[in-house]
């Protein structure tokens, strides 16, 4: 469709399709949220625009999952336990929601502060992961914290000067997530 119509015509096409669905099941739930997900990351990796700030992975949230989680950009306001069969049934431990601002302010503004100047691609592929790993696992969000945090990477590493798209994430996200 690139080329065809605009990311917001298909959007608006997305919700029209599903709209005129007058029954409804909870595979056709998933596929929407899918699909309006993956329309709304489209547009956002089309520009050019990035906030390396708290408020700006917030609002990405809100962007990926606008019209679909009315939660959408809300950090999350009661703590969490998910039990991850990768872990053998036990939970990351992910923060308490008190300081889920202060983490993601703290996580950022270190490597905001952080410098790459003679590191090996090994070194910085290293601390990257860890960067993002520690945002990942503040788990900010009710839902939706590994899109966000995977999108936020791409755009990070725009950023920086790399080359990234999507199919990095899309093919591996199995791998990604766990």
């Amino acid at each position: 469709m690139e080329g065809e119509i605009s990311l917001d015509e298909t959007r608006k096409l997305i919700d029209s399709y599903y709209q005129s669905k007058t029954v409804r099941t909870p595979k056709d739930e998933d596929e929407e949220e899918a699909d309006k997900v993956s329309a709304n990351i489209a547009k956002i990796l089309a520009s050019k625009t990035f906030a390396f700030n708290t408020n700006g992975y917030v609002s990405l949230h809100r962007r990926i999952f606008e019209g679909v989680f009315k939660h959408a950009g809300e950090i999350r306001q009661y703590d969490i336990s998910k039990k991850e069969w990768v872990l053998e049934g036990d939970s990351v431990n992910y923060l308490n929601w008190e300081d889920l601002r202060r983490a993601l302010d703290w996580d950022i503004e270190q490597e905001k502060n952080f410098s790459y100047k003679g590191l090996t691609d090994d070194e910085k592929i290293e601390h990257i992961a860890k960067f993002i790993s520690g945002i990942w696992q503040i788990h900010a969000f009710r839902e939706g914290n590994t899109r966000t945090t995977a999108i936020f990477t791409i755009q990070y590493l725009r950023s920086l000067g790399y080359e990234v798209n999507n199919e990095m994430f899309a093919k591996h996200s199995w791998y990604f997530r766990n």
